[in-house]
């Protein structure tokens, strides 16, 4: 059973391995309904894993309409092979969107100025926060909505130095290993 709220990830050997999918995740006119899926699960009685389906570690970004659920599925079967792979594929504009606003805001430094804290990204980062192949007119749109800077590495050594700035959640994922 596919469940937003599963207590397993959906992978590979399990789309190889499963001939029958229940497709929970209830979306009515874009709200997902809380707990919808478990209430099913009970109702029918079933014992069958709740799976959840994440790109790189959550839920969001990902697709939760059937039709794209099933896309995943079967692309995952038949075309790619690579669940994630699937699940970008199958992304919509609001998906990437959602996705990259997650994935900045978690990425951003942090920045201590004048009593508040800003949040930036040295223009390095920006491509390689973008695997989900977003459009130029996409990554403008997040980074207006999340507030995030866009400053030089050179500006960001800066502050990293004067120790005004720290890392976010997520910076680790996404500075360069050269």
């Amino acid at each position: 059973m596919l469940d937003p709220e599963g207590d397993c990830v959906l992978n590979e050997e399990l789309i190889k391995g499963t001939h029958t999918f229940i497709i929970g995740g209830i979306v009515d006119k874009e709200r997902r309904v809380k707990g919808e899926t478990a209430r099913l699960y009970r109702l029918l009685g079933l014992n069958v894993p709740r799976c959840r389906i994440e790109l790189r570690g959550s839920i969001i970004g990902v697709p939760d309409r059937i039709n794209k659920i099933i896309e995943i599925i079967l692309m995952t079967l038949f075309e790619v092979g690579s669940i994630e792979t699937a699940i970008i594929r199958a992304m919509s504009k609001r998906d990437r969107v959602n996705r990259l606003f997650y994935e900045f805001q978690r990425a951003a430094y942090r920045l201590r100025m004048e009593g508040s804290t800003v949040l930036a990204i040295p223009k390095s980062m920006i491509s390689r926060i973008n695997w989900v192949n977003a459009t130029d007119r996409e990554l403008d749109l997040v980074l207006r909505k999340s507030r995030i800077y866009v400053i030089d590495d050179e500006e960001l050594n800066k502050y990293l130095s004067l120790g005004v700035a720290r890392p976010g959640p997520l910076t680790y994922r996404y500075v360069s290993k050269a």
